[in-house]
């Protein structure tokens, strides 16, 4: 079930890329994996700014952001993929109800 959820999200040879591009914070999590990397690469950036080289913070930054968003995107990833088998365990737990018809004599 792995497997194709996570093959689920790989582009097919017909997508546009730029239009997919265009349309990334429509992803799940998208939105909040990249503000969180954001801001914390900013934060490490600044803080790594003030005792090292530009060029060595810009890297701290860059490192972090992608580090951060990508952990960010996993974990909430895992979190819905959890939602959703709970939520097919609670769909065929619940008694399956017939409709009984009535006979008109």
């Amino acid at each position: 079930m792995c497997t194709m959820y996570v093959l689920s999200f790989l582009p097919s040879r017909d997508v546009n890329h730029q239009q997919s591009m265009t349309n990334i914070l429509q992803v799940p999590c998208a939105k909040n994996a990249f503000m969180q990397g954001l801001v914390s690469g900013v934060g490490v950036g600044f803080i790594r700014g003030t005792t090292a080289a530009p060029i060595v913070a810009g890297h701290w930054a860059i490192t972090t952001f992608v580090g951060i968003s990508g952990v960010s995107w996993y974990i909430c990833h895992r979190r819905m993929a959890k939602e959703r088998e709970k939520v097919i365990q609670m769909i065929e737990s619940t008694p399956k109800r017939t409709v009984k018809h009535q006979e008109s004599t």
